[in-house]
């Protein structure tokens, strides 16, 4: 079978695996660092979480999507937390978030975070708003950047009888400026 049948089904295969590890792959390991970077020219469009309590952390998963036309000019912000703090964090005017680091402490089951922002100086974003806390301690989190949005920050306070926390993500659209 090397026919243009198999190319086309190899293709598909390759292309659902793709999205498959990207949609609902894990990009750490409980009580480890996180380190993600959306692919050059793409924002995070998709954010997943899964909370264990024997560990008392969280396994993070994202998806990106195609957001500037040429290469943007992007830097990662200082960590805007410490451990047990709840923060707001936004990304400067006219950024947009493409990606999230953070480690972990067993001494305080915590996390430390900071926020990798780019842009591109012809789009100006408009219309941000909140949303509110997308999911409750110790449950699994799973939330879709609106279409036609773009992800600009997250804020997170922590529960220590719960060991966890909750989060809220801000967003907006984008218009040529």
């Amino acid at each position: 079978m090397n026919g243009p049948k198999f190319y086309i089904l190899l293709l598909a295969g390759v292309l659902v695996n793709g999205q498959g590890k990207m949609g609902t792959g894990w990009e750490n390991q409980f009580d480890q660092p996180l380190h993600f970077n959306c692919p050059s020219r793409q924002s995070i469009s998709y954010i997943k979480s899964q909370h264990n309590n024997a560990y008392e952390d969280r396994l993070w998963g994202f998806a990106c999507k195609a957001t500037f036309v040429s290469e943007p000019e992007c830097s990662w912000s200082p960590y805007v937390n410490d451990f047990d703090q709840e923060f707001t964090f936004e990304c400067p005017k006219n950024n947009v978030l493409t990606g999230m680091n953070s480690y972990h402490s067993n001494r305080h089951e915590d996390r430390r975070w900071k926020f990798y922002c780019c842009r591109v100086n012809s789009y100006c974003n408009q219309k941000c708003q909140w949303t509110p806390y997308v999911n409750d301690f110790d449950e699994v989190m799973s939330w879709q950047v609106p279409s036609l949005n773009y992800l600009v920050g997250a804020g997170s306070y922590h529960s220590n009888p719960h060991e966890d926390r909750r989060w809220r993500y801000r967003y907006c659209t984008r218009t040529n400026c």
